[in-house]
């Protein structure tokens, strides 16, 4: 294959450039996400996490490693943050 000689085949994607920055193929099937959309999406999710932990049920080590990031990067609010915690301690420890 030359310098100038494209691939094709089935792995073979030509990029596509919409306005707004986003290319290639999933420029065209996915819609950028709101700032809104995000937040009320996060929001569930630690709802989610603080509810099971709250129930006494094991968060699982993804959950565990997206709550810790939400409360680090201040998607979560204190009284989230808080509650999560306190929940944590009343539940006691897992191995």
């Amino acid at each position: 294959m030359g310098a100038s000689a494209r691939p094709h085949g089935f792995f073979y994607f030509p990029i596509y450039k919409r306005p707004g920055g986003r290319q290639g193929p999933s420029a065209f099937f996915s819609q950028p996400r709101l700032p809104q959309e995000k937040e009320k999406r996060e929001e569930k999710m630690m709802k989610s996490y603080i509810g099971k932990v709250v129930r006494g049920i094991d968060l699982s080590e993804d959950e565990m490693m997206e709550a810790m990031n939400m409360m680090i990067s201040g998607a979560a609010s204190p009284a989230q943050a808080g509650a999560l915690l306190t929940g944590l301690r009343v539940k006691g420890e897992t191995v």
